[in-house]
């Protein structure tokens, strides 16, 4: 008789929403020009954020995990069918790709098999 093995189902740790409101809270104020407050709530609406909160979670995850593509040597951007991959470039990933260049020059240099 043959057994099967099956690899465990991964799990992320997500926090239920009733218990979102036990973690400690810190008040983030932010001001901003009234004239962006619409392309904020846009941007709410087609994502399906509710909050404002939401959209500041939503966007930082988006820009660090930007930064730690960058930081391992990756390309940001997207795919278009016309004209192929377009690189995001910002003033924030050129600053981390700077930064990941001297962090990685600094760093001591590994032997590896491979280099005779």
């Amino acid at each position: 008789m043959e057994t099967q093995t099956t690899t465990p189902k991964k799990t992320r740790k997500r926090m239920r929403s009733s218990d979102l409101h036990k973690q400690p809270l810190v008040r983030f104020q932010v001001e901003v020009l009234s004239r962006n407050l619409p392309r904020y709530e846009k941007a709410m609406a087609m994502a399906g954020l509710p909050t404002k909160r939401a959209l500041v979670d939503y966007a930082l995850a988006v820009l660090e995990w930007m930064i730690e593509e960058t930081e391992l040597g990756r390309t940001v951007g997207s795919w278009r069918k016309d004209v192929g991959f377009v690189e995001l470039c910002t003033p924030a990933l050129a600053s981390v790709r700077a930064i990941a260049k001297v962090e990685q020059a600094e760093q001591p240099a590994q032997w590896s098999h491979w280099e005779i």
